[in-house]
């Protein structure tokens, strides 16, 4: 009985340690994609696979098919020489080293579905699975990982966007029993057929507890993301803007990403660069409050063509207002800061402190005569927890000869509160009334009206139809005394009530 037994059991010995034999060979092989094929909705191709208990692993030739029979990852290798099937049945975490490439993978997003790679690997008998309870996916404490991957071509499709080609994909993961996590990749994007180039490194510390959980809020994250030359064209494409970000970015964009910090404590620096455009900005994050420091500026021109663009102005129009030379525009931040609650921006409690200047503004209007704005000051102005917002404006404006300083005030009320009450408060001093009604295309009718020049604080308040009731005081050498009325936006008429 016990030399039965002991047969027995040196036969099993002998059958688990020429098991790998028997899968290397081609109707192992065969019988392994038949098990694999059977479970899944789409269909694996192999050309050599090799396991073995003291030796590395490796596959070569993996072509992965969907349910169609269409090629979704083509000629996949894998070589991973420090693992072997030894070490890890006894335990072992540490993978050492493993490459990985491809030739070829085609993902293809559907409407309101799964990715056709998603698809296709998926289980025919997934919906009768159990999940895992969440206590039990942590990873092994021990894990060291470094890997390598490498593609010739990824592509990706999706309704309503243009297909993105990454080519010459480089990727890396280095882990070190989950202490430390270093992540790399470098791809050559084209997209609309504009090509630019994406590369990131990234390193992340303490990203698990020692049982192998998450522990995202303690993580410390240390990043580098460079995006040259990346193609405005394809952005203005993916937003459906009509090239209005193209003309007003110009056609290739530089962007570059650093951060450093805690998920709850990250301070970030992003420096964006394009042919009309210069933005350094600080940022930082305390837990829930997204902030901009003091230092952010961004610096942008403004060219003629653009502002067609932006004002829908077609090319041969003469009876629009039009600039007459680029306008240098230039954005001073002293503080921002605004309260994120889930997924959402909580407004209300954004806090503002910014400014705005710009060079010399010089346009023509309907009417072939020059206005000017110079030494123009903006300073923006939000308190949080408060409703309302404010702008303070000086300038010399006018017509291109007669300019003179003009001030005024704009407070925006309940902006952030009660939708029914809402208003807005002009507050001008010495505004010059032509460039109101160049502004405005009223054809000098304001100016006949009123005079050159007009002192008014007035507030409007917009109804549920779009109409505005008006009230408050104006003074010109015309005008003295108070304007109460409505203003009707779709016939254009303008209402004064008996109090007027």
């Amino acid at each position: 009985m016990l030399i039965a037994l002991a047969a027995v059991f040196v036969m099993l010995a002998v059958a688990v340690m020429i098991l790998p034999a028997i899968v290397n060979t081609e109707s192992g092989k065969g019988f392994v994609l038949d098990l694999v094929n059977l479970s899944i909705h789409g269909r694996i191709e192999l050309d050599k696979l090799r396991v073995g208990w003291l030796s590395g692993q490796s596959i070569d030739g993996f072509t992965l098919r969907d349910a169609d029979d269409n090629v979704v990852i083509s000629n996949a290798r894998l070589d991973a020489p420090d693992t072997t099937l030894l070490a890890a049945l006894f335990g072992s975490r540490n993978y050492g080293q493993i490459k990985a490439s491809v030739d070829e993978i085609h993902v293809r997003q559907s409407k309101d579905g799964p990715t056709n790679l998603e698809q296709s690997v998926s289980s025919r008998t997934s919906g009768t699975r159990k999940s895992q309870n969440s206590s039990q996916m942590g990873l092994p404490a021990d894990m060291n990982l470094d890997l390598e991957f490498t593609a010739k071509r990824i592509t990706y499709e999706s309704p309503g966007l243009d297909r993105i080609e990454n080519e010459n994909v480089k990727a890396s993961v280095r882990m070190s029993r989950l202490s430390t996590i270093n992540m790399s990749l470098e791809s050559d994007v084209t997209q609309a057929g504009q090509r630019s180039r994406l590369q990131a490194d990234i390193q992340i510390d303490d990203a698990f507890d020692q049982a192998g959980n998450p522990q995202i809020d303690k993580a410390r994250i240390k990043a580098d993301v460079q995006l040259p030359n990346l193609p405005v064209e394809a952005v203005d494409q993916i937003s459906g803007s009509g090239g209005r970000i193209s003309a007003l970015l110009g056609p290739k964009l530089d962007v570059n990403l650093k951060a450093d910090g805690n998920v709850g404590d990250l301070n970030a620096r992003l420096v964006a660069t394009s042919q009309y455009l210069n933005a350094d900005l600080q940022l930082g994050n305390d837990h829930n409050r997204l902030k901009v420091k003091k230092g952010s500026a961004v610096n942008l021109q403004l060219t003629p063509q653009a502002y067609d663009v932006l004002a829908g102005i077609p090319a041969d129009a003469s009876q629009q207002v039009r600039l007459l030379r680029p306008v240098d525009i230039n954005v001073y931040i002293d503080q921002a800061g605004i309260d994120q609650r889930s997924d959402q921006f909580d407004l209300r409690q954004l806090a503002l402190d910014a400014g705005l200047t710009m060079s010399e503004v010089t346009w023509v209007s309907g009417d072939s005569r020059h206005y000017v704005i110079r030494n123009l000051a903006i300073q923006f102005d939000k308190t949080s927890g408060q409703d309302d917002i404010s702008a303070a404006l000086r300038a010399v404006a006018g017509t291109a000869g007669e300019a003179q300083p003009v001030e005024f005030k704009l407070t925006a009320k309940n902006v952030f509160g009660d939708t029914d009450n809402r208003s807005l408060v002009v507050d001008a001093v010495d505004l010059p009334v032509g460039l109101v009604d160049s502004i405005a295309g009223l054809d000098g009718r304001m100016a006949e009206l009123a005079g050159s020049v007009v002192n008014t604080k007035v507030e409007l308040q917009a109804d549920r139809h779009g109409d505005y009731t008006f009230r408050g005081n104006v003074k010109s050498d015309r005008l003295s005394g108070n304007i109460n009325g409505v203003y009707q936006q779709e016939e254009g008429i303008l209402q004064l009530d008996n109090s007027s």
